[in-house]
């Protein structure tokens, strides 16, 4: 609850809204809590009190027969009292005192940093079922390939005349070292734009085709049928 109140503090929200209508989290709160305290209610009523009756029913009975309380009652009144007094004396005094509270405020720190802290997040090992056959490759997926994989983002801010051949003989130049590198994937796991654009209409498949003539007419179609969505990516500046 503490986390969804948090989530909403930079949102223009009054307190109410925030509470009521925005909160679904505290609204499914408050709708368990009601449930819960309904049926206790309802077993108060159907199972607490009977069970008191019957139980009251049948000790006035046995103490008709017998004279004092049972053996095994003395028995359990002797440790009660036992485990009272060694309960009192360890409580009372000044170093646990000061140990439990250093404790309470060792749980309260932990438990308010990870209110403040955590972040939700839905992957397929919550939306897949317990018995699903996908989370095996799933659990390879997110402890092996993610987690052994670095993935190289390159972003060109300037503009790039793709027309200007000592231009894009640098640019070949520079990819090449880069997927050259000890430890690289190469030119199959990556994803550069220019490349499947020059290859596409080039009808090749070279890796660094740095004698490919370069069409920038052909681009708005490209981008119109490109599977990568590169599109998202640039931003075209046509020269008059």
């Amino acid at each position: 609850m503490i986390y969804a109140w948090q989530k909403l503090a930079h949102q223009q929200c009054t307190s109410s809204e925030r509470l009521v209508k925005k909160l679904t989290e505290v609204q499914l709160f408050c709708f368990g809590t009601a449930i819960a305290m309904a049926l206790t209610y309802l077993f108060q009523l159907i199972l607490f009190g009977p069970t008191l009756a019957i139980a009251t029913e049948a000790e006035q009975r046995k103490s008709n027969d017998e004279e004092g309380p049972s053996k095994w009652r003395i028995q359990a009144d002797r440790i009660s009292r036992f485990v009272f007094r060694v309960h009192c004396n360890i409580v009372s005094r000044e170093y646990i005192a000061v140990f439990i509270l250093i404790a309470t405020l060792f749980y309260w720190y932990y438990s308010f940093n990870g209110i403040f802290s955590m972040k939700t997040s839905l992957d397929s090992v919550k939306i897949l079922p317990k018995d699903s056959l996908l989370h095996k490759p799933n659990s390879l997926l997110t402890n092996y390939v993610w987690k052994e994989n670095l993935i190289l983002t390159v972003f060109v801010n300037t503009h790039f005349n793709m027309t200007d051949r000592y231009l894009t003989t640098q640019f070949w130049d520079v990819l090449k070292e880069l997927e050259t590198l000890p430890h690289c994937k190469g030119p199959t796991s990556s994803y550069v734009w220019f490349r499947n654009f020059v290859n596409e209409y080039a009808k090749s498949e070279q890796d660094y085709p740095y004698e490919e003539v370069v069409d920038p007419s052909r681009l708005d179609n490209f981008f119109k049928n490109d599977r990568y969505h590169f599109d998202t990516s640039v931003k075209l500046k046509k020269s008059e």
